[in-house]
């Protein structure tokens, strides 16, 4: 017994700072390779030609990979995201990862090297997901190796994460769990000096070149960070007001210098807000659960728990391995809750403001709406609508929830039961992520087909754009509505926009995350002069245009699945 006892007493044991965080980061990459595959996660694979996500096909990975393409072809220019030659657009209206862009450039610059960075910023997602995690859990007490291993495993296999496959700035939960754990840190000290409130102004400035949903993120966390110790007297007010007030300044510093404030479209309303919340049983309802899957019941099994159309991207599920450790984290430290609220007045109001923000002015459970209120109009016109997919917000306290339950479990269980708790937790994260990792499986496991037109035209079709430099894209915009359907329609666009990047020709329309123009006849030019310009594409089957026969007068036109491609006459 006492050989058993010894043979394990090692994992519960405190181990070093430096070894939690590698084994974690080294579990959240591995996690990477089995989820996407090793050509996928370092980059080798066909995938990463016309890369698609889950939610949104091609639009925003390939999109991304266009305006990347843009970017590096281009000189250096100011606004630092500026790509003219996409209809004047910027870079950074695709949503991509504003840093890895301008880190990926700068290496080109000094080396001549072009590496593609998004397979290895998604892959580094998980890994630092995971650490990150391991980060906060020790911050709050829990130090051994099994704690190491429990909050890397939890960080690692995240449903939200795995949900939004496609989304690449929004991979990143390692920002908000490390603004919590820097939080923690903090909370700990007898004296916040100067430095100290400087990284938290830095933390936010690093979420600003990342994603604007994760840089609020920071920033609620990051002025709990800063005014807590000034609260109680471990910080002078002078300096912490001045940090302050830096951490919105540094995310309008970053926008600026990346160009988002020059685009009219960034503030625009697109929709109310509560149409994107969060469901109040989003967190701990299963959704998509492996575990259940044998229930046939489509909210456990396939689909996420909503009562409006845009609530999936309110899914905030933890997955029934984290559930059942906050369960038990609740049980086992119920008397410190109190104290935990009390202590930490600062960071539960800014919980507390995410959480409702996420949840929105009209709550609903399942698809009951309990309870509506009205929000100022000022906040409707603006902070609420620039922010428009509300639901996310919940991010940071589904974290600071789970990094709780691990350490409360794991300072307060019995030895034994700690053990059986790693194991079971583990095993039933993975089974219950199990549907998600079939779906994306699928997903990568083959280059997505063409929509515009087969590879050996599209081929001849990026030779004559790279002589030419032009490519005219009409209809100008999305047109929905057509015969053809709407994801179809849609990858088209999206795969002329590619052509035009990866030849580095201008183009007269693009469509992104930010800008997507209503449909359109009227260029303002002729088709047969479009056509002796350069590349013209023209999309058919859409409600109204019926105008290729004016192009083939003009040049040498090729029939393809979804329109007609026309090149200059020889």
């Amino acid at each position: 017994m006492r050989s058993e006892s010894a043979s394990v007493s090692w994992i519960l044991r405190d181990c070093p700072a430096w070894v939690a965080i590698a084994a974690g980061a080294l579990f959240g990459l591995t996690y990477a390779v089995v989820l996407l595959g090793p050509g996928v996660a370092f980059g080798w694979s066909d995938y990463w030609a016309q890369p698609h996500g889950l939610q949104s096909g091609r639009f925003d990975m390939t999109g991304i990979l266009s305006a990347w393409h843009w970017f590096m072809q281009d000189r250096w220019r100011w606004p630092l995201l500026a790509i003219p030659k996409a209809a004047d657009s910027n870079a950074g209206l695709w949503d991509p990862v504003a840093l890895i862009f301008l880190l990926s450039k700068a290496i080109q610059s000094a080396t001549g090297w072009k590496l593609n960075p998004m397979p290895l910023w998604q892959s580094g997602c998980f890994a630092a997901n995971a650490a990150a995690l391991v980060i906060l859990v020790r911050a709050l007490g829990a130090r051994s190796f099994a704690a190491a291993l429990l909050a890397a495993g939890l960080g690692a296999m995240a449903p939200g994460v795995h949900m939004r496959h496609g989304h690449l700035s929004l991979l990143a939960h390692w920002l908000p769990i490390s603004a919590l754990a820097l939080y923690v840190h903090t909370r700990a000290l007898p004296r916040v000096g100067t430095g100290k409130l400087a990284g938290v102004v830095g933390l936010a400035a690093l979420a600003a070149g990342i994603n604007l949903y994760l840089f609020v993120m920071v920033v609620a966390i990051g002025a709990a960070a800063i005014l807590q110790p000034a609260l109680d007297r471990r910080a002078a007010w002078g300096p912490a007001l001045l940090a302050l007030a830096a951490l919105p300044a540094s995310g309008g510093l970053v926008t600026w210098a990346i160009g988002l404030l020059e685009a009219p479209s960034v503030g625009r309303v697109t929709f109310a807000f509560g149409r994107n919340s969060m469901n109040l049983l989003s967190p701990f309802w299963p959704q998509s659960s492996g575990v259940l899957s044998g229930t046939g019941i489509y909210w456990l099994t396939r689909g996420s728990i909503g009562a409006t159309v845009g609530q999936y991207d309110g899914y905030a599920y933890l997955g029934l391995g984290a559930v059942l450790t906050v369960v038990m984290g609740v049980v086992l430290g119920r008397d410190r809750l109190v104290r935990l609220v009390r202590d930490n007045a600062v960071l539960t109001a800014a919980m507390l403001v995410l959480t409702l923000w996420a949840l929105s002015n009209q709550i609903y459970a399942g698809p009951f709406l309990i309870v509506t209120y009205p929000v100022p109009d000022i906040l409707e016109r603006t902070v609420l609508a620039w922010f428009r997919s509300s639901g996310r917000m919940f991010w940071p306290v589904a974290w600071l929830i789970v990094g709780i339950g691990i350490a409360a479990v794991m300072t307060r269980a019995a030895p034994r039961t700690r053990i059986v708790v790693l194991a079971v937790v583990l095993v039933v994260q993975w089974v219950d992520l199990s549907i998600w990792r079939g779906r994306i499986a699928t997903l990568v496991a083959r280059p997505a087909a063409a929509a515009l037109a087969p590879p050996d035209v599209m081929d001849r079709l990026l030779q004559e754009a790279r002589v030419l430099g032009h490519v005219a894209l009409v209809p100008v915009g999305l047109c929905p509505g057509s015969s053809i359907d709407d994801l179809s329609y849609s990858n088209a666009i999206t795969e002329a926009e590619l052509l035009a990047a990866l030849a580095n020709a201008r183009i007269n329309v693009v469509a992104n995350a930010r800008e997507t123009p209503t449909c359109g006849m009227d260029t303002g030019v002729s088709l047969p002069d479009m056509a002796r310009q350069g590349v013209l594409i023209v999309l058919r089957d859409v409600p109204g245009l019926d105008r290729t026969e004016e192009a083939r007068h003009a040049a040498d036109c090729m029939d393809l699945p979804m329109g007609v491609a026309c090149t200059p006459r020889k």
